[in-house]
């Protein structure tokens, strides 16, 4: 399965809304295995733990990182988000997410150090 930066974007956005995962363009494999890529890059923690008091279902806890939410601040502009993908697609023909977090980030400063002059 390809990793989908969009999706990852959305995942963040509904957690932060406190929303549920329901995604309609995605399917539930590509949101679970994209909850995993999130874990993985230190923007979630998902932790599963039983509690047999309730059932025996499995429960999970998960909660929004400070990275992911600096990754989230950092690409809730549609227009800087769109302009990162962009930039980082021509300069390397490839979304990478720590490239494209860079160039989002770099886009913000410059936004910002215009406003100061």
């Amino acid at each position: 399965m390809k990793r989908d930066l969009e999706l990852i974007k959305a995942i963040l956005l509904r957690f932060e809304e406190d929303a549920d995962l329901e995604i309609p363009e995605f399917t539930t494999a590509q949101i679970k295995y994209h909850l995993a890529l999130l874990q993985d890059a230190g923007l979630i923690t998902y932790e599963q733990f039983y509690d047999t008091d309730i059932s025996p279902s499995v429960l999970s806890r998960t909660r929004i990182t400070w990275a992911g939410h600096e990754f989230l601040d950092a690409s809730r502009s549609s227009t800087l988000w769109e302009k990162a993908k962009r930039i980082t697609l021509e300069k390397t023909g490839a979304l990478t997410f720590e490239v494209l977090k860079t160039v989002l980030i770099q886009l913000a400063k410059e936004a910002v150090s215009n406003l100061a002059t």
